[in-house]
């Protein structure tokens, strides 16, 4: 597959990256949420922080973290 771009981080901080498929059709490859939400925390942001920063509902942020 060709790649459209290089990895992306989306303004909510998701790393993406985009290819083409045979038939020249754009496949967008992102990082799973939880991961992006994990991440954040385990780098010290408090849960309302991680909501605000992934834009995700703070009871989302919650059981994902909690879900560990």
């Amino acid at each position: 597959m060709d790649l459209v771009r290089d990895i992306l981080e989306q303004s909510w901080r998701q790393r993406v990256f985009r290819v083409y498929d045979p038939v020249k059709y754009i496949i967008e490859i992102g990082e799973p949420m939880n991961v992006v939400i994990r991440r954040f925390y385990e780098s010290g942001m408090t849960l309302e922080k991680v909501a605000e920063r992934s834009s995700t509902p703070l009871n989302i942020v919650t059981n994902v973290v909690e879900s560990k």
